[in-house]
């Protein structure tokens, strides 16, 4: 299930949001939105930095390329922190909009995500690194 780049669905799980309909149960709330997307960027640039430091490949249509699997720094505490800062950039959204139907799409992008492209790379990752893989996969969880 590889098929479909992590920041398209990224974005189409954004507009799905955007469109739902305000029931006026939440109000926005642009400071917390605000400081949950500066919280998302900082998590995604610590992921590409700890790819960029190793020498390996951010594209995770690339997998087959990588000859080193990432642990240090972001990678201790969540194994898809680029994921992760995706995913808190559809929460920033949310609260911007201050939509709690919103919370469908942020559903839908975490069952896409395990359901397709991590477990596909967990299966790829599993099979190029095995044992060290599989003993990180226990120290340390999938978002979070």
């Amino acid at each position: 299930m590889l098929f479909i780049p992590p920041p398209l669905i990224f974005v189409f799980a954004g507009i799905f949001i955007k469109f739902l309909p305000h029931l006026g149960l939440l109000l926005p709330m642009h400071f917390t939105a605000s400081v949950v997307a500066i919280v998302a960027v900082i998590v995604a640039s610590l992921g590409v930095w700890e790819f960029y430091k190793h020498q390996t490949t951010i594209n995770p249509y690339d997998l087959e390329k990588t000859d080193r699997l990432v642990t240090s720094g972001i990678y201790r505490v969540s194994r898809n922190p680029m994921y992760l800062s995706l995913l808190l950039f559809l929460v920033a959204e949310v609260l911007w909009l201050g939509k709690p139907t919103g919370l469908l799409g942020i559903i839908i992008f975490i069952l896409w995500m395990n359901m397709g492209q991590i477990k596909e790379e967990e299966k790829i990752l599993t099979d190029k690194f095995t044992e060290d893989y599989l003993n990180y996969r226990k120290k340390v969880r999938r978002w979070l």
